[in-house]
Order: structure tokens, then C-alpha cells, then sequence
């Protein structure tokens, strides 16, 4: 079960930073997301994987922001008195989760943390979140519209039922994306 007080450090953080796309709205979907994944992984593990993969994230580059993610989460995590193993496996998975990462997540909790993570970028919720971020970068349209493309493509998935899922929400967004002029 997730500590309380670092589910509430969390929420807090984020809500404080006002976030526009990965934000405590994203954090919710992320945490469905791997609650509809989950197998036979360690649920401690992926529950406060999945809330603190992106503690960092308005305070540092974005090809940054896992590595510092995790970082954070493992300094507070350990003040909270995880076991060290819990907290490498943790740090560990977001350390991973980004497409940014210079390792691929070779644990079954890191996969479905990076799958569930990366189908928040499918379908009208990862278009409009796409959106939001590439109008706060200050994209033309048509760039940013190019770039989602691009994104939705590249996505690998690792778990079955990632993949499975992945599949089913990148047809919806083609299905979306086909309705825009352009």
C-alpha cells in the first residue's frame, strides 16, 4: 500500500506547481492506466513509481527530469522509511520512464510504469494534453499536429496488455487525427 504521506507530498507538489500537462489529472489517468495493466508485479513498487515519475519534471530539462525524478522520490521515500531494496526498485522505474532514458525499463514494474505512462499519450485526453504542451512551447499548429504524429508512432510498449491496449487507443487517435484538416 502507498504511503499516505508521500501520495499526499505528491499531490501537493503538483497541484502547488499548477501544471498544464502532467499534472495530478495525468498522475490519475497513469495510476488507471497501470491499475488496468497490472499482472503479477509488485504493487508497492508501481504505485509509488507511478507517483513520483514526474516529480521533477517543471524543475529541470525535460530529457532530465526521470533521473531527477527519481532522485527526489527516493530522498523522500527513504525519509519515510522504505526498505532500501523498495526504494532502488522505485527509483529504478521512474529513473526509466521516459523516452529521454538512456535505459529501457528491464523490470516488470519499470515496463508497466513506461507503458502506463506512455498511453496517456493516446487517444483525445493525449492529443489535448500534446497540445496543451505544445502551445505552452509556442508550436504553429501544424508543427505541433506533425510532432503528435510522430510521438504516437515512435511509442513502444512492452507489456501485453500495453501493447494490446496501445493498439486499440492508437486506432481512436488516428480516427481523430483524420478529422483535422490540414
Amino acid at each position: 500500500m502507498l504511503n499516505k504521506a508521500f501520495a499526499e507530498y505528491v499531490v501537493n507538489h503538483l497541484k502547488k506547481e499548477g501544471r498544464l500537462f502532467n499534472g495530478t489529472d495525468h498522475l490519475i489517468r497513469v495510476l488507471k492506466n497501470a491499475e488496468a495493466l497490472r499482472t503479477t508485479e509488485n504493487w508497492k513498487v508501481v504505485e509509488a513509481a507511478v507517483f513520483g515519475h514526474d516529480l521533477a519534471y517543471s524543475q529541470s530539462i525535460e530529457s532530465m527530469h526521470a533521473q531527477e525524478s527519481s532522485t527526489l522520490a527516493a530522498s523522500i521515500l527513504k525519509s519515510l522509511g522504505y526498505e532500501q531494496e523498495e526504494v532502488f526498485h522505485i527509483s529504478d522505474a521512474i529513473a526509466c520512464h521516459s523516452r529521454f532514458s538512456n535505459k529501457p525499463p528491464s523490470t516488470d514494474e519499470a515496463r508497466l510504469l513506461w507503458d502506463a505512462n506512455k498511453l496517456d499519450w493516446l487517444g483525445a485526453t493525449g492529443f489535448g494534453r500534446f497540445m496543451l504542451r505544445s502551445g505552452a512551447e509556442g508550436l504553429p499548429l501544424e508543427r505541433a499536429i506533425s510532432s503528435y504524429r510522430r510521438l504516437v508512432a515512435e511509442l513502444k510498449f512492452y507489456t501485453p496488455k500495453g501493447k494490446a491496449l496501445a493498439k486499440e487507443k492508437r486506432k481512436k487517435t488516428e480516427e481523430l487525427l483524420s478529422q483535422l484538416q490540414f
